[in-house]
């Protein structure tokens, strides 16, 4: 089993997609470094991917913020559980990361504006911070490979997402939609 501690492992602290799982951790736990929950609407794990309809108005409104959108993923056309970076860790590995990690986002999204949000780029330092308090992997390795994996997917640093561990900012595809168009007219303003 890869456990992310011995040097000597020529796989220690790989990431990979979770589409690669089967492969990369056969008997392991893939961690989704940026949880899978950011980047979708509350209750909504696993749904099929497609493209629900919430009225005219809101589906224009999604449309014009949400290309691509289906399944629950707020950015369904450019992210997807298998498209989500992970790394290899064992059961106990994943509960301490979760721990450390939930816990930081809990704070953050709790604090942020708007409430329950945070960009990719400081989820990414989230992630990474978790990660290596538990691996020791190489906390800057990590961020810097989320960045560019996440850039090759045409995802941006100030991508907004989701930072809401227990499920209780009810941001879904409808109020997600409101917060982007906000914060997008809040830009144009400065």
């Amino acid at each position: 089993m890869k456990d992310n501690q011995h040097d000597e492992d020529k796989e220690k602290c790989k990431i990979y997609s979770y589409r690669e799982a089967e492969k990369e951790c056969p008997n392991g736990r893939s961690h989704h470094i940026v949880p899978d929950r950011c980047w979708r609407s509350p209750g909504t794990r696993r749904q099929n991917t497609g493209r629900p309809s919430f009225g005219a108005s809101i589906d224009e409104l999604l449309d014009k913020f949400l290309a691509h959108r289906g399944g629950g993923y707020y950015y369904a056309g450019k992210m997807d559980e298998g498209k989500g970076q992970c790394i290899c860790v064992t059961e106990e590995e994943h509960l301490a990361i979760h721990a450390v990690y939930d816990s930081l986002e809990d704070q953050y999204g709790g604090n942020a504006i708007p409430q329950w949000t945070a960009t990719l780029e400081k989820l990414e330092g989230l992630g990474a911070v978790s990660v290596s308090a538990v691996t020791r992997c190489d906390e800057s390795k990590i961020r810097e490979t989320l960045r560019k994996r996440h850039q090759d997917l045409e995802l941006d640093k100030d991508t907004l997402l989701r930072a809401d561990p227990r499920g209780k900012s009810g941001l879904t595809m409808p109020k997600f939609a409101e917060v982007l168009s906000r914060v997008q007219q809040a830009k144009l303003i400065k």
